[in-house]
């Protein structure tokens, strides 16, 4: 089956199975559903709640520092007497784009990935090989991105 997005993401997401590692199915499923609704969203509750945590679980490097970032700056609006109610607002906004739209990012994820690995033209079984290696999971930077998180938090405590 091709899942087609949009015009200019049309990529066949059976062959997405080595790249997905563990919850293939999940994503498979989340992936059609998109499509066949014609949607660019579809709700994935880790993505909500574990947010940067969950992007880097799933390799997407620089979304995960892109909200880690986000969250860095919560801590000068707080110091400089933003209310915490909106402090919150704008955490549980960006906890919700994160759970609407995560599956729609890992797709364009896995579509980039696909595409540069179809520019080196290698044979079915390297392929699936290389999609194996860059695809999948790495608790290694969720760790680093708990450490991280965890300074954001810890931080302002102590000094």
């Amino acid at each position: 089956m091709t899942v087609q997005v949009s015009p200019t993401l049309d990529r066949p997401v059976d062959a997405g199975r080595a790249f997905l590692g563990p919850d293939a199915g999940y994503y498979d499923e989340a992936w059609r559903v998109m499509a066949w609704r014609g949607r660019r969203w579809r709700w994935n509750g880790a993505a909500f709640l574990f947010g940067p945590l969950w992007l880097a679980w799933r390799r997407m490097h620089l979304p995960a520092l892109a909200y880690l970032a986000f969250l860095s700056l919560l801590e000068p609006l707080a110091w400089r007497g933003t209310p915490p109610p909106v402090l919150a607002f704008l955490v549980l906004g960006a906890m919700t784009l994160q759970g609407g739209f995560g599956n729609a990012l890992y797709l364009r994820h896995f579509a980039r990935v696909n595409r540069r690995i179809e520019r080196a033209r290698l044979a079915p079984a390297a392929h699936e090989a290389e999609l194996a290696a860059q695809g999948g999971t790495n608790p290694l930077l969720v760790v680093t991105a708990g450490l991280c998180l965890g300074v954001l938090v810890v931080r302002p405590v102590i000094f």
